[in-house]
């Protein structure tokens, strides 16, 4: 599996690294399960406020597709 590195480009998107990608899956994972506030807990990610939980659930609500887990 190729490492991908952590990489500050303003000017170009870049993949996501290599160390950000299990956490990225379990914000997906959360979301899937409606826990749009992450209160079941991931390492190093804070739990989200009521108000950003409920807009992040209304975006993903009104984008009009399902949102599904990540591939690994």
């Amino acid at each position: 599996m190729e490492i991908i590195a952590v990489v500050k480009d303003s000017q170009n998107q870049q993949p996501i690294p290599t160390v950000w990608r299990a956490t990225f899956s379990d914000i997906v994972n959360s979301f899937v399960a409606g826990d749009y506030s992450l209160k079941s807990g991931i390492s190093n990610v804070e739990p989200v406020q009521h108000d950003i939980a409920q807009q992040i659930q209304n975006y993903i609500s009104e984008y009009g597709e399902v949102l599904i887990s990540l591939q690994p």
